[in-house]
């Protein structure tokens, strides 16, 4: 889901389409219609009709469904950058040159609080700030929190399952994530395939930008564990945005412990056999010094909350390319906002433990159980014998 705003057409690109007086070049995939307030080219999915969804929508206003999708529309002299409620890829803006895209680093990056619309007359790129409000307003017990989120998982899956028709494959990691994933598609009765191999078909885009894609996800996710079909439609389902949603991320569980002034070290001690445990371990020294500036800040529960929304939708995976989907019915804030409800003890353990997945798990499939790694990201030779063997034939 790539995309390049500017006045001149970009040779990098396979696709060029028009708008105003501007050009949109894009990866495969894109679709272009006439909608209320004008034309738009767009790509991804939502959990609603997407295509009913923009043709009425008017891209100023800043609320728009979940799911994973962009939309480049059209209104009165504007060029609106539209995108889902959660948009999981930073957008770079050249604004001296008016260039607004995705794929290369330009000198300014704007993350997915930050809306961008561009005055098609003057060339002038303008921001619209969007956070997120969330206050506990109640308290929700585990069993409770639990039952919630299969519940919107589940529905997610039915409702992806049923509109969007391309073949789903998923990688069986042995990680709790996959694996409930691979659990829910099963109990949901949703055909899919899980394969054992990487697959990465080049295409002109591929070929022409795989360094800049590579640069613009962190950690160069897309290197490690990306796969595209190329010009063939395929749905890639993933457990990637658990850890986010599900609030097992390093930092926001650091912006958690300080606002409930709990003692994150204590935590750790506790729980050095916990499923997180190493992972955690290891960001304490990769991320020092963002641990250090939080650690200086003092928030109250509103602040605090608004600071862990902000880190998790900014925190970025890899995400649609050419004609592959990345679907994860785990990109869901609903959840987090589930979590969060919860008592800080229950939040504390599912943080460290997966509890909730776990739950929902022994529910849909306990026989899976068994088959998930001690530890996040660590296996040896036995334990992915096993996982591989067990999973692949589902």
């Amino acid at each position: 889901m790539y995309f390049e705003v500017s006045r001149q057409s970009n040779k990098n690109f396979p696709n060029i389409f028009t708008i105003r007086n501007f050009y949109v070049s894009t990866d495969l995939g894109w679709t272009e219609i006439e909608g209320k307030h004008g034309k738009i080219i767009f790509k991804g999915y939502a959990y609603t009709d997407l295509r009913e969804f923009l043709k009425h929508h008017d891209p100023s206003n800043l609320s728009t469904p979940r799911g994973s999708f962009t939309a480049i529309m059209e209104k009165d002299n504007c060029i609106h950058i539209v995108h889902d409620n959660s948009r999981q890829y930073p957008i770079f803006v050249d604004k001296a040159n008016s260039i607004v895209t995705n794929l290369t680093k330009l000198e300014e990056i704007k993350y997915p609080d930050v809306s961008i619309t561009i005055d098609a007359i003057t060339g002038t790129v303008n921001e619209n700030y969007n956070k997120i409000v969330f206050e506990k307003k109640h308290q929700i017990d585990l069993a409770g929190a639990c039952q919630i989120i299969k519940d919107s998982i589940s529905n997610d899956i039915k409702f992806f399952a049923a509109n969007y028709k391309d073949p789903i494959k998923i990688i069986p990691t042995g990680g709790i994530d996959s694996t409930l994933l691979i659990a829910l598609l099963k109990y949901n009765n949703v055909d899919f395939e899980v394969i054992d191999y990487e697959y990465k078909k080049w295409t002109y885009f591929y070929k022409q930008n795989r360094k800049e894609v590579d640069e613009n996800i962190p950690a160069k996710m897309f290197t490690k564990v990306g796969h595209s079909w190329g010009e063939e439609p395929t749905t890639l389902a993933n457990g990637w945005h658990a850890d986010q949603h599900m609030l097992r991320l390093y930092l926001p569980f650091v912006v958690f412990c300080k606002m409930k002034k709990l003692d994150i070290e204590d935590i750790l001690e506790k729980y050095r056999d916990s499923y997180t445990y190493p992972k955690f371990l290891q960001k304490t020294s990769e991320r020092r010094k963002e641990y250090d500036s939080i650690s200086d800040l003092n928030f109250d529960e509103l602040s605090g909350y608004n600071k862990i929304f902000e880190i998790i939708r900014a925190s970025f995976q890899p995400w649609t390319f050419e004609k592959t989907c990345y679907w994860s019915p785990y990109k869901n804030l609903d959840i987090t906002k589930t979590i969060l409800h919860m008592a800080d003890d229950h939040v504390v353990h599912n943080t460290m433990e997966a509890t909730v997945q776990k739950n929902i798990l022994s529910e849909t499939d306990p026989n899976l159980l068994d088959v998930i790694t001690p530890k996040k990201n660590e296996f040896n030779r036995s334990i992915y014998e096993h996982f591989t063997k067990t999973l692949t034939k589902y």
